[in-house]
């Protein structure tokens, strides 16, 4: 468990009344990002302006939030997968969040992600859950299909039913990246070289924005184990009823 992560002394998952490290994402070290529409809080149908990480170093560090821009913002809709609220994206280039500051970590592979999603309009589009220009994961411009890519010609692809949540994990470590949806995975692809970026965005401001739905977003900047794999993926499919 990351012991750096804590104010005052005291552990920042305690802070936050996140729970039991052993039982949550804090279980392993090289968390960067974890985003969680269950903590937040408001009305059904507010649009968010801000979406905190919940990793922070230090706390107060503000540039790994998720911020929206101006009066456009995703929607926070409360109690819908689960009993769990999640984050609406409709599908327009200005409905986008990215973050407040510099992300060193973006810069470099591995990092290995994982995210509960869904798409709710058809796929005429590509639709970008998340996007760097070092990597993005989302829904293809086929139906029932989700991807990560990275530069390739060809990029790993999955089934994903449309209009049904999943939980969707990416390794994006060159030559020997991987993708999984609900625990099944493609086996290793080579997605292509790394391009630099500095921003992380949900959805996106100039093309192939979502139309769907984000439960939760977490980002680990290392290359994790099966087991590492297998502990965070039936973690989120436990949490959010996704459990066959």
């Amino acid at each position: 468990m990351p012991g750096a992560i804590s104010v005052g002394g005291i552990p920042y998952h305690n802070l936050l009344g996140l729970g039991n490290p052993v039982e949550t994402p804090l279980r392993f070290d090289n968390i960067q990002m974890w985003l969680d529409a269950s903590k937040l809080t408001g009305a059904d149908g507010d649009t968010l302006s801000e979406w905190n990480n919940l990793i922070r170093e230090p706390a107060s560090n503000t540039d790994l939030d998720m911020l929206s821009t101006g009066a456009n913002g995703p929607q926070l809709f409360l109690s819908t997968q689960n009993g769990l609220n999640v984050v609406r994206f409709d599908g327009t280039t200005a409905d986008h969040m990215q973050t407040g500051g510099t992300l060193t970590w973006v810069e470099t592979m591995p990092w290995t992600a994982y995210v509960v999603a869904r798409r709710t309009a058809g796929p005429t589009v590509f639709g970008r859950v998340f996007y760097t220009t070092a990597g993005e994961l989302g829904f293809t411009d086929s139906a029932d299909n989700f991807y990560c890519y990275a530069g390739a010609a060809s990029f790993p692809q999955i089934a994903a039913a449309d209009n049904a949540y999943h939980v969707f994990y990416a390794e994006m470590n060159s030559d020997a990246s991987n993708l999984a949806a609900n625990d099944t995975e493609t086996g290793t692809t080579d997605v292509g070289t790394l391009n630099p970026d500095s921003e992380l965005f949900l959805s996106h401001n100039v093309s192939s924005p979502l139309a769907g739905d984000i439960g939760e977003l977490i980002i680990y900047t290392d290359s994790q184990s099966s087991d590492e794999v297998d502990v965070i993926t039936h973690y989120l499919l436990r949490k959010w009823g996704l459990s066959t």
